[in-house]
């Protein structure tokens, strides 16, 4: 059997570099989200998260709340955003453990506004927006009239806006 020339090498420290790479050029005071959703693209969910904090991340974006739930297991405290979707009945345990979900419809802001409420917390979500890939978001037209509904939410709020 012939040997194998394929190889993956996971280099947290290249990671680390990469992220540092990125601060030096942004702007001062810009705040930096490490996406490490799907199993951190391959290299490990929980090891790349937190070489990637130590390194200076300021926030982390899963894909859903099982990776969420994960990062929170291992003790992770950073701003952590789910960036897919989520369903009504995650709404309490994404306010439990202080998860911020993409949220692209009124009613998911309704509902993590009263799983928030029934914890005597305060949650926050970032408002997605179709701008025309036609995935999950609101439509654009749609925005302001979803913004006037959120408004009203007393123990959540909108922390900001993806497309």
């Amino acid at each position: 059997m012939a040997d194998r020339f394929n190889q993956i090498i996971i280099d947290l420290d290249a990671l680390a570099h990469n992220l540092s790479r990125a601060r030096r050029l942004a702007t001062p005071g810009v705040r930096i989200m490490a996406v490490v959703k799907a199993d951190a693209y391959g290299h490990g969910l929980v090891p790349a998260a937190t070489r990637l904090v130590r390194a200076g991340a300021d926030a982390l974006g899963v894909m859903d709340l099982h990776e969420a739930a994960q990062i929170r297991e291992a003790g992770l405290a950073v701003p952590l955003y789910v960036l897919a979707g989520i369903t009504p009945d995650q709404c309490p345990e994404l306010v439990a453990r202080k998860v911020i979900p993409f949220i692209y419809e009124a009613g998911l802001a309704r509902e993590m506004d009263q799983a928030a409420r029934k914890r005597n917390q305060r949650a926050g979500m970032v408002l997605k927006i179709d701008t025309g890939m036609n995935r999950l978001g609101i439509p654009a037209d749609q925005v302001e009239a979803c913004l006037s509904d959120l408004f009203g939410l007393g123990n959540s709020r909108v922390t900001g806006l993806a497309t």
